[in-house]
């Protein structure tokens, strides 16, 4: 059963000298139009176009218009294959008829439509946390462990108040939860209690989290793990056993020898991005530019390892994903796949350089901060190189500092070794 649907162009010219453009649904020889608010001249309307392409360029926001074209033709695909699920048939006037508003009143309603906009949102990473958090929750009132917290019964929020918060908290401490993993899920029962409170599903006045009569608390500083520099030398000097131990090594030395870079910004490192002994790339995690670096001579030899491997990704866990458009989903999935790898390879490194401490990816950005720090880098400077985007000041501010000093504060902890 296919049902098409297709931009078209109205054959009406309006008396501004435009046409109107519509949506079109076509099924078993019957077309069905729903109108855009969109008008162009019909000079510069391609009816052969693909996605995105329908609007010519010489008309006024065709980028613009041309997109918005795109997410309406988007949605009503999502909306006929949701659509399916329901029905093995198609009928117009129930496809199009407007659903029936139900309003939200338990908390389980509204932790999976937080859920849902973030997967349509393409946050993979934080609907996996946020899911996590709800479950947690789910088992706690369900008095059962769930397999996805949708399954749970119905928890209005009039039920949520000071004693249940309580008790839940109680529940997290006997399941061994530390200080910050308990809060975290405790935020999460304030986000989704707030917003209930804006869709006047319940009052301000009843909230548990007003007035101090339930205190959240505040997150404390975790322990960050991190080498010295005598740690990183042994480090350096272990003979990995295979190829993923030599992976992980040199993911781990890389990200140290390229001011911290974070292991996202590893794995997706192209050889675009390389220039020579100039590294200029921008962070997965905020799209920001980083200030040029000029790779030491341990970075040039790592990345020799891996000239010829693949022509877009210097490092495997991308590899073949050249031609590919990822999504974050997808992006997410290689890369959290990787990560697992590389941090199970790093601890077996790890204990053949007779270090005891808890290693993964990221401890080697810690380790980074930790010898420039003990070797006179300023804090200033520090922050520069580390990129770092949730500090007081701002990353404009810290953009403006001498691409140079940065440069002779790497070298000063790169000649160490």
């Amino acid at each position: 059963m296919i049902v098409t649907i297709n931009i078209e162009l109205d054959h009406k010219t309006n008396r501004f000298g435009t046409n109107r453009i519509y949506i079109r649904f076509s099924f078993e020889g019957q077309n069905h139009r729903l109108k855009t608010d969109i008008h162009v001249n019909k000079k510069n309307f391609n009816k052969k176009g693909t996605d995105r392409k329908w609007i010519r360029a010489a008309e006024i926001d065709a980028d613009y218009n041309n997109q918005k074209l795109y997410k309406l033709k988007r949605a009503y695909e999502k909306k006929l294959d949701d659509y399916f699920e329901l029905y093995d048939y198609f009928n117009w006037e129930s496809f199009i008829a407007k659903p029936k508003v139900v309003k939200k009143k338990c908390y389980s309603q509204y932790a999976y439509e937080e859920y849902q906009t973030l997967i349509e949102d393409d946050k993979i990473g934080t609907s996996k946390k946020r899911r996590s958090k709800h479950n947690q929750f789910a088992e706690f009132y369900n008095k059962k462990k769930l397999d996805e917290f949708w399954d749970s019964k119905k928890l209005p929020f009039n039920q949520i108040d000071v004693a249940m918060l309580e008790r839940y908290k109680k529940w997290l401490i006997k399941e061994g939860k530390l200080p910050n993993t308990i809060i975290g899920s405790l935020k999460s029962i304030r986000t989704m209690y707030n917003q209930a409170i804006n869709d006047t599903i319940i009052t301000y006045a009843n909230s548990p989290f007003i007035n101090n009569r339930f205190r959240v608390g505040a997150m404390k500083a975790s322990r960050k793990e991190k080498l010295t520099k005598e740690e990183l030398s042994s480090l350096m000097e272990v003979n990995p056993a295979n190829e993923k131990e030599q992976n992980a090594q040199n993911y781990f030395l890389f990200s140290f020898f390229t001011f911290g870079m974070r292991v996202s910004d590893v794995f997706l490192l192209k050889w675009k991005d390389i220039k020579g002994d100039r590294l200029n790339y921008s962070m997965s995690k905020n799209g920001k530019v980083v200030p040029e670096i000029k790779l030491s001579e341990h970075a040039l030899t790592i990345l020799k390892q891996y000239e010829g491997r693949d022509d877009t990704y210097v490092f495997p866990p991308f590899y073949g994903y050249g031609s590919k458009v990822l999504t974050n989903k997808e992006r997410d999935r290689v890369k959290d796949g990787g990560l697992v790898y590389v941090n199970k390879a790093l601890k077996i490194v790890a204990r053949k350089a007779k270090i005891e401490k808890n290693i993964s990816m990221h401890v080697s950005r810690h380790s980074f901060a930790n010898i420039s720090k003990d070797n006179g880098v300023s804090v200033e400077v520090l922050k520069e190189q580390l990129c770092h985007s949730d500090i007081k000041i701002t990353y404009e501010y810290l953009a403006s500092f001498n691409n140079k000093i940065l440069q002779d504060a790497g070298d000063t902890v790169y000649n160490l070794f």
